[in-house]
């Protein structure tokens, strides 16, 4: 009964899911679905809100990395070209009809898990620069912005894992 971007953005991934698994299995056609966890990497803009390239802009100018509320939501970075690996690794497989099936795969790196206020230290201290603002994100963004429910969003890998993840 209530709307926000944060749920519009989030009913949007599941309903384009249940779309494509659909679609797949109307006609019969073979999809797989990858949801990477937490991607970084080259050519991320901080701009748009991803939060390492922010917090490295913030320090290696001296400025403020922007932490919402306590700090303490948990996350496992992935890089990019592992998911790419992972990708190729997928296509590449010989026995991998059942990879097909239209139903998702995480892909994530629960090895790098670590909160948002950890990883802001870790900026300040590797550059020697900037410091910690703790804020809402109401202060920043106003009223639209809801904080997701899910304090903690770490992959499920045992899917990825059969398919060689790791």
């Amino acid at each position: 009964n209530r709307y926000s971007d944060r749920l519009t953005y989030a009913v949007g991934k599941l309903a384009a899911e249940h779309l494509v698994a659909q679609r797949a299995r109307q006609n019969r056609l073979q999809a797989a679905q990858i949801r990477p966890f937490n991607l970084v990497g080259h050519k991320q803009d901080a701009g748009k809100g991803f939060v390492v390239p922010r917090f490295a802009q913030a320090a290696m100018t001296g400025g403020r990395l922007t932490v919402f509320g306590d700090g303490k939501q948990q996350r496992a970075f992935t890089h990019v070209d592992d998911l790419v690996r992972f990708v190729l690794g997928l296509l590449d497989a010989n026995d991998c009809s059942s990879a097909w099936d239209a139903v998702p795969f995480n892909v994530g790196n629960t090895h790098n898990q670590c909160s948002i206020a950890d990883l802001a230290v870790r900026f300040i201290e590797n550059t020697g620069r900037g410091s910690v603002r703790h804020t809402t994100g109401l202060e920043v963004f106003g009223e639209g912005y809801e904080e997701a429910e899910a304090h903690t969003k770490l992959p499920r890998l045992g899917r990825a894992a059969a398919y060689g993840w790791d």
